[in-house]
């Protein structure tokens, strides 16, 4: 995090006692109340959609808004934001509209089959799939880029409030007026269902490493389950309905918001609250956290857009044994001490404080960095080199110089000189195609668990390498690119 990001968080400090975070930008009141909030990943916008169908830009700078535009007719419920800087916004127009983050011009729109409002809108980890779920209790999952309708579920008995993806797309999880939580998979039609809350599901959002799943009801709690065993592990009381999960993308913490204005932090590990406030006399309507930066967004009753620090519990263990060495300096103001000398020090803790949670951040970013690359390694580390026998060959066409091959019931085109085409149709049986056997990671759920790629015709006499079908380059497909060093690194060995 630059200097300047961090600056700006402490030029606008305003630490609440009970509630350990930090208080960093409120907007005045807008016009219509807010139902919806994104922050972009730099903290230099946030995105607010409203009762009266329009999408706002506010600069986190200035809090002035820049742009507000309507496109949908009524109210709109739900926003989300995929990597590639576009917005995605529903409600009760039943329609889906997609926005350049940047600009705000509409890119797509379209009119859902939904016959009544959507609730809730989940865009997968990989921005390849849109998930709607509407009062009519269906779901619908999307391509998201083309907006079409991929596949449509009914999982719950009732209107469905929330839905979610887990962040390896194997499950569209959705929440219901029927007390439920059912999961069902991407890639085919298993289902299985959570239950233990006493009313209705209101909000659900998976932890980023897909194991757990924390969801709020208007039962006043919050729950934290885990998938693979189906089981409820931790229950949290609120004082209102909870309306708000969102799972901080460390794994460790997160943010739970209720109608009756409170907002919790609670510790995933060790399954228990560590804060919370009220932080408006009325409900919290929507909140978001932005990555990487550490900025939670609220909307509120209040019609009002509040910006927290969340990095104190983020980045926590390092702060905290760190800060502990001037902690003398954030004390009250002392009886002998004057106005200047209080402002003086404060200055110094701010400073001081500013120093430690650049140093924090840059340790904390190079361990998810690390941790990045392990997890890449690890899925790099499913590719396998196969050699595959050629099935038939096709007729020979000596004016392209293109032989048609057969393998595992596919036919290929591959080029080959006259000569080398001819001894090949009477010793293909010799003949090796080598390949490499990828897992396919998300983008189709039609699709098989593997895939082969850059396949390679070694020749049985000339021993030349053709290439056969499409070539995939390490440029494009970084866990190739990691599998051949992998690869390269065990030849020197």
């Amino acid at each position: 995090m630059s200097k300047k990001i961090f600056f700006a968080i402490f030029c606008n400090l305003l630490i609440f006692n009970s509630f350990g975070q930090i208080l960093i930008k409120q907007s005045k009141p807008l016009p219509n109340l807010c139902t919806g909030v994104l922050l972009s990943s730099n903290g230099q916008f946030a995105y607010i959609t409203n009762i009266n169908g329009e999408l706002s830009i506010i600069d986190l700078v200035s809090m002035n808004v820049t742009k507000t535009i309507k496109e949908h007719e009524g109210f709109i419920k739900s926003i989300v934001m995929d990597n590639n800087n576009r917005l995605y916004t529903a409600g009760g127009d039943k329609m889906i509209v997609q926005w350049d983050a940047t600009t705000g011009n509409v890119l797509k729109k379209i009119q859902t089959p939904h016959f009544n409002k959507i609730n809730d809108l989940a865009i997968s980890k990989n921005g390849k799939f849109l998930v709607t779920g509407s009062e009519d209790k269906s779901v619908m999952i999307y391509w998201a880029d083309s907006l079409s309708l991929y596949k449509k579920i009914v999982p719950n008995a009732s209107a469905v409030a929330c839905v979610s993806i887990s962040p390896f797309n194997e499950w569209v999880a959705s929440g219901g007026w029927d007390h439920k939580i059912v999961f069902t998979s991407l890639k085919n039609d298993n289902t299985f269902s959570l239950n233990g809350h006493s009313g209705a599901v209101l909000d659900i959002d998976f932890t980023p490493d897909g194991k757990y799943l924390l969801s709020g009801s208007n039962d006043h709690t919050a729950m934290l389950w885990d998938i693979e065993n189906k089981k409820a592990i931790a229950t949290f009381k609120t004082n209102g309905s909870v309306n708000n999960v969102k799972c901080f993308f460390d794994n460790r913490y997160a943010a739970v918001a209720d109608m009756s204005g409170y907002i919790y932090i609670i510790n995933l590990q060790k399954r228990a609250k560590v804060a919370e406030k009220q932080i408006v006399n009325g409900s919290v309507e929507d909140i978001y956290l932005s990555y990487p930066i550490g900025w939670l967004g609220t909307v509120c009753s209040d019609k009002k857009l509040y910006v927290f620090n969340m990095n104190q519990f983020i980045l926590d263990s390092c702060y905290n044994a760190n800060v502990s060495e001037f902690d003398s300096l954030a004390a009250p103001k002392k009886l002998m001490e004057t106005e200047q000398q209080y402002l003086a020090r404060q200055k110094q803790f701010l400073a001081r404080q500013l120093a430690i949670l650049n140093k924090c951040y840059s340790e904390a970013t190079k361990i998810r960095l690390a941790q990045a690359r392990e997890a890449d390694t690890l899925f790099a580390m499913k590719y396998e080199e196969v050699e595959i026998p050629i099935d038939e060959i096709g007729q020979y066409d000596d004016k392209n110089f293109i032989l048609p091959i057969k393998i595992n019931e596919q036919w290929y085109e591959a080029r080959l000189p006259v000569q080398d085409a001819q001894t090949l149709i009477t010793n293909y049986s010799k003949a090796k195609v080598i390949a490499i056997n990828r897992p396919v990671i998300d983008d189709n759920p039609n699709e098989p668990l593997y895939q082969l790629i850059n396949l390679r015709l070694k020749h049985p006499i000339s021993n030349k390498i053709y290439p056969i079908g499409t070539q995939i380059t390490p440029a494009e497909d970084k866990y190739l690119r990691i599998y051949l060093q992998l690869q390269a690194k065990a030849k020197t060995n």
